[in-house]
Parts: C-alpha cells; sequence; structure tokens
C-alpha cells in the first residue's frame, strides 16, 4: 500500500502553518485536521546530509507510517519534519532512533501505545 499524501496547496499551508505540534530530539509533528483518511507530509533538509542519507530517513518514516497506519485516526493531516541532528548518528542507529521517536510521539498525539 503506498502512503496518502498531502498535496493540495491549501492544505499543505494549513499544514505547516499549524499550532497543534509535538517536538522530539530529533523530529516534530505538526497536526492538521483534514477530509477522508490520515495523510503525510514529510520533509527531510539538506542538513540532514546528502541525498542517498535523506531518502532513507523518508523510507524509514514513510515505513512506519505505512505499518501504523490503521492507528491513525480518520480526518487528520500530519507533517514529519526532521531536525538536522539525525546527520550525527550512526547508519547502524538511524533507523532505530527514528522509530523510536516516531512511536514515543505519535503516542503522545494519538493517545495510544504504538510499535516502534
Amino acid at each position: 500500500m503506498r502512503l496518502p499524501a498531502v498535496k493540495i496547496r491549501h492544505e499543505v499551508i494549513k499544514l505547516v502553518s499549524s499550532e497543534k505540534r509535538i517536538r522530539g530530539k530529533l523530529l516534530e509533528i505538526r497536526e492538521a485536521e483534514c477530509y477522508g483518511s490520515p495523510r503525510f507530509l514529510i520533509a527531510v533538509p539538506k542538513r540532514c546530509g546528502k541525498a542517498v542519507r535523506r531518502n532513507r530517513i523518508k523510507r524509514i518514516i514513510r515505513e512506519w507510517c505505512r505499518v501504523n497506519y490503521g492507528v491513525f485516526p480518520e480526518g487528520n493531516m500530519w507533517f514529519i519534519k526532521v531536525s538536522p541532528e539525525v546527520k550525527e548518528l550512526s547508519d547502524r542507529k538511524l533507523s532505530k532512533e527514528l522509530r523510536g521517536e516516531l512511536a514515543e510521539l505519535f503516542s503522545k498525539v494519538i493517545g495510544r501505545r504504538l510499535n516502534a
């Protein structure tokens, strides 16, 4: 299954300017209301590393969201912004740390325990 993405300009603007947010060491998650199924927008800045590393980070986040997709409530959009501090992590720790922080932050936002 392909992860639904936020594609419409006014929805992207609404999501990026949303005040409902939670921050962790490596990630910032913003939430906004929408119609239909949950959708995601993922941003990884160039300061996180070269293109290969940025794409790997996006793949890890998309895969985690896809696996846990059934837990996300209907009518919400999520903006996941990666902090440049990710650059400090080794390749071995990257996946584990990102998945752990995603589970921790979304557990706080959604109110359910999620798997890392």
